[in-house]
C-alpha cells in the first residue's frame, strides 16, 4: 500500500471508531440520581417549592423504573413516575399503594 493509501485507511478507521463510541454513549441510560435531580428541577419550576420536598422510591411496575413523589408541607401530593430513560410515563396512581416507601 503507498503512504495516501494508509492515511486514507487511518482516517476511515479513525472516524468509525469515533461515531461508535458515540453512539455508544448515547445509549447509556441516565442513571437514578440524574433522574432524581432533574424530576426535582422539573417540580420546583411548576410550583416554587423545594427538591427536600420529593424523595424517589423504586417501582415494580412494568414501564415504571422510579416513582418520584413529591409532598410540599400542608400542599397536595405529586407524583413523577418514569421509565428507564427518566421520561415520564402515565399510570394509576393507586397502583403504588402496595409499594415499599424507602
Amino acid at each position: 500500500m503507498t503512504r495516501p493509501m494508509w492515511i486514507s485507511l487511518t482516517g476511515l478507521v479513525l472516524a468509525a471508531t469515533l461515531f461508535g463510541v458515540m453512539m455508544g454513549l448515547r445509549a447509556v441510560p441516565p442513571t437514578e440520581g440524574e433522574i432524581i435531580d432533574s424530576l426535582a428541577a422539573l417540580y420546583v419550576a411548576e410550583t416554587g417549592g423545594s427538591p427536600t420536598d420529593c424523595h424517589a422510591v423504586p417501582s415494580e411496575l412494568n414501564g415504571v423504573r422510579l416513582v418520584l413523589i413529591c409532598t410540599p408541607q400542608g400542599g397536595e401530593t405529586r407524583l413523577y413516575p418514569v421509565n428507564d430513560w427518566g421520561v415520564m410515563v402515565e399510570f394509576d396512581a393507586s397502583l403504588t399503594a402496595g409499594e415499599p416507601q424507602t
